[in-house]
């Protein structure tokens, strides 16, 4: 199956959302997969598991950094 995520039309490996997480104090693992929202649109998803307290906002920063758009974080 197709790993390439359609974001409003830009597609995305996964791959990419994770590397740019790596290197994060805190973050000891993360896996980003689609989602459909409320309205039906795809959406990223960042799962992570931390080693320590990781604010949103460093996580958003880093994916602004790549050139990413915002994800959901579990």
């Amino acid at each position: 199956v197709d790993d390439l995520m359609n974001l409003g039309g830009e597609k995305y490996l996964p791959s990419v959302f994770e590397n740019a997480l790596r290197g994060l104090t805190g973050v000891a693992e993360a896996a980003a997969f689609p989602i459909q929202d409320e309205s039906g649109v795809t959406v990223p998803c960042l799962a992570i598991v931390a080693k320590a307290p990781v604010a949103t906002e460093r996580i958003a920063q880093a994916l602004r950094r790549a050139g990413l758009p915002p994800a959901r974080v579990l």
